[in-house]
């Protein structure tokens, strides 16, 4: 069986629910960069904030920016609730504050 986008990230959401990060990182990177999406990364991102690995979360969305990847609101709602699962209160108010910016720009306001 071909895996496409959509099932490696199918794989990757089900394997950080299910708490093996290590197997959902693996797959995550073993998967080829281009074919990656915002849901690949948010499968991720989200994976480690349910667990309290906030701060990984936090490198994951810096990398995925810096991939080029485009955030949206599911990555910017998994970035928030990993940085208050984490307690990370400083962290949460700049991306909250970042993720305000981005629609006041997109709505031209």
């Amino acid at each position: 069986m071909e895996i496409d986008t959509n099932l490696s990230n199918a794989l990757v959401d089900m394997y950080a629910k299910c708490g093996d990060l290590e197997k959902a990182v693996g797959l995550f990177y073993g998967f080829p960069p281009a074919k990656r999406n915002a849901s690949s990364w948010n499968a991720l991102i989200s994976g480690y904030g349910m667990h309290g690995f906030g701060k990984e979360a936090l490198k994951l969305f810096s990398r995925m920016q810096e991939e080029g990847a485009e955030p949206n609101h599911i990555t910017f709602t998994s970035i928030l609730s990993a940085c208050s699962h984490a307690s990370l209160i400083d962290e949460g108010r700049k991306c909250f504050a970042r993720y305000e910016k981005a629609i006041r720009d997109t709505l031209g306001g």
